[in-house]
């Protein structure tokens, strides 16, 4: 039987067990009734199963949201299964987690996230036409991600700066992951001026090789004057013991969570620093799975130009919505929380 979702209110958890194969899982489900619901398949050794229980209601409510500042036609999912990612990917967790996927008929529609790759996206497609994400299609979704982000950047400068474009304007990037080393080639590519932030020596030493990025240490991040800030590694970047160094005219990232409390999108904005919200910003990569998803259903065959296509409208998006804020003499956030309060609750 399908679950009958509510309109957006406390997200749904479907319970997936099979001890057999090693199955511990929860699959959150969250927005509209009607939508199928997209979301990522994370792997992580929970410490109990109360933990894991949070955290897919937590991401599924994050992807709704997501999904509705983007005006997409889908709801909200996410798959957390507990258990050590080393070791229990066998053919029969992929046959019991694709099963389990399949008793949802198509309401649930998975792909790749923490401790999943391309090669396990397609390790589960031998069990269920519900997952995005292989090689065929969008792949690793890194780089729809890092685009994402790059044209809300483009829209936020623009406001911010009145800037057509990256020429003069410096960036400064922490983490240098796949999202972030992407997003990296993109502002350089702009023109745009490249700091980096970076644990991890070696890949800060790449961006400044392959880039000209200057090395930023983590311990000085805020002690600068920086036009755009691109969080891309964890989240709660700002917050309450660094808002007053904070010398930025543009907050912009892939990050999820970046701001340690909701309230300070208030708070940046009576700084004059335009935060545009992650879930706007790095929605790249569920319009990438979006678009493998409707190829699959349709029978045509995955095309990265009609995502980019589609990544377009991060940048009109984000466009809109700042100057809707500069109207309302309002934060950006609480913009687009109106318009996902709205899009949660109209009919599907």
């Amino acid at each position: 039987m399908l679950l009958e979702l509510p309109r957006f209110s406390t997200p749904i958890l479907h319970q997936l067990r099979d001890a057999s194969a090693g199955l511990n899982a929860r699959i959150g489900l969250a927005g509209p009734a009607g939508l199928p619901a997209l979301g990522g398949i994370r792997v992580l050794p929970y410490t109990s199963d109360e933990a894991a229980d949070e955290d897919a209601r937590r991401l599924s409510e994050g992807m709704a949201r997501k999904a509705a500042v983007l005006d997409l036609p889908y709801a909200g999912g996410k798959t957390v299964v507990r258990g050590d990612p080393g070791n229990i990917k066998t053919d029969a967790f992929w046959a019991a987690l694709g099963a389990g996927i399949n008793t949802l008929e198509g309401r649930y529609v998975g792909g790749e996230d923490v401790n999943m790759s391309v090669s396990d996206v397609e390790a589960l497609r031998q069990h269920t036409p519900y997952a995005v994400g292989t090689s065929q299609g969008c792949g690793n979704p890194a780089p729809f991600t890092a685009r994402g982000v790059f044209n809300a950047m483009k829209a936020a400068i623009e406001y911010r700066f009145g800037a057509q474009g990256f020429t003069g304007i410096k960036v400064l990037i922490q983490g240098a992951g796949s999202v972030g080393h992407e997003l990296a080639r993109l502002v350089h590519a702009a023109g745009g001026e490249l700091a980096v932030c970076e644990i991890q020596p070696w890949r800060a030493a790449r961006l400044a090789q392959l880039f000209g990025a200057e090395i930023v240490s983590p311990k000085s991040l805020f002690d600068r004057r920086i036009d755009v800030f691109a969080p891309c590694a964890l989240g709660s970047v700002i917050q309450g013991n660094n808002l007053a160094r904070l010398d930025i005219g543009v907050i912009c990232g892939a990050a999820n969570n970046q701001l340690e409390s909701p309230a300070f999108a208030d708070l940046l904005h009576r700084m004059g620093i335009v935060y545009v919200p992650d879930y706007l910003a790095n929605g790249g990569g569920l319009i990438a799975g979006a678009e493998e998803y409707e190829a699959d259903r349709e029978g045509r065959v995955f095309d990265p130009i009609r995502v980019d296509a589609k990544l377009e409208s991060i940048a009109e998006l984000s466009a809109s919505y700042l100057k809707r804020s500069a109207a309302e003499a309002r934060p950006p956030a609480a913009v687009c929380e109106d318009v996902i309060a709205e899009r949660l609750n109209r009919p599907a």
